[in-house]
């Protein structure tokens, strides 16, 4: 199934527009800590934003030609944009207890509440280093293309 040039054109335009977005979205994602709407609505949509600027690319390489290499680039780094999407949304799950934990009084709930934030995020962790691998794995795979 091939694209018409203007439906890749729309496309490009899409990738282009979610990749400035996301020159702007990041910073603010991990400079602005607040528990509200904007912080949400940021770590929602980055990853999205994330997969959507890399078939930009995508469409681009493959004007210039079509390998495997650009497929597998696509599906690894739209492997690693869930992961970070997910990543983000179990970060936020995580760090919500922090206010949870300075209304504590005992000591012993502390303690549980410390290990549960502990765990939770030696898993945000796993999901980055996640990212991490697929994302280096699709960028490889770009190069190549």
């Amino acid at each position: 199934m091939t694209l018409k040039t203007t439906d890749q054109k729309q496309a490009v335009y899409l990738a282009l527009a979610c990749g400035t977005l996301g020159m702007f979205t990041y910073p603010l994602l991990i400079t602005y800590h607040a528990q509200d709407i904007w912080s949400l609505l940021l770590e929602v949509t980055f990853g999205p934003m994330y997969i959507l600027t890399q078939l930009g690319f995508y469409l681009l390489f493959r004007r210039h030609g079509h390998s495997y290499f650009n497929v597998l680039a696509l599906l690894f780094i739209g492997i690693a944009g869930f992961c970070i999407t997910l990543m983000f949304n179990v970060q936020k799950a995580v760090f919500t207890q922090v206010d949870e934990y300075r209304a504590l009084t005992d000591a012993i709930q502390k303690d549980m509440l410390r290990w549960s934030f502990s765990t939770g995020n030696l898993v945000q962790l796993g999901m980055d280093f996640c990212f991490d691998i697929f994302v280096s794995l699709g960028t490889f795979f770009f190069g190549l293309e």
